[in-house]
């Protein structure tokens, strides 16, 4: 029976270390935010306002996942996919010029 205790002992003991080894994704986190501002210079907002959005919308996920539920793994996974969003809104070309009206 103490052999159980024991063991059951050992076991939490090492569950605990490996979720402690998770860490803070700080550094993901400043590259996500760093590709939305240069989304945004790049006149994203303007260019591609959806697709800037989902950018914003998927970096404010990533910090609710890792400022309020400790979630590191999606938090990374967030970030990630905020990169990539913001990219894709970055890379938007401008809306073409009205159509000037013919002459009369």
């Amino acid at each position: 029976m103490k052999k159980s205790y024991l063991l059951l002992a050992v076991v939490a003991a090492l569950l605990m270390m490996v979720v402690a080894c998770d860490k803070y994704p700080a550094e993901e986190l400043a590259k996500a935010e760093a590709a939305v501002q240069e989304a945004k210079a790049a006149g994203a907002p303007t260019n591609c306002p959806d697709k800037y959005a989902a950018a914003e919308s998927k970096l404010a996920e990533a910090k609710q996942a890792a400022d309020v539920d400790k979630d590191y793994e999606k938090a990374k996974a967030d970030a990630s996919e905020t990169v990539i969003l913001a990219n894709v809104a970055k890379g938007c070309p401008p809306p073409p010029p009205a159509a000037t009206p013919p002459p009369p």
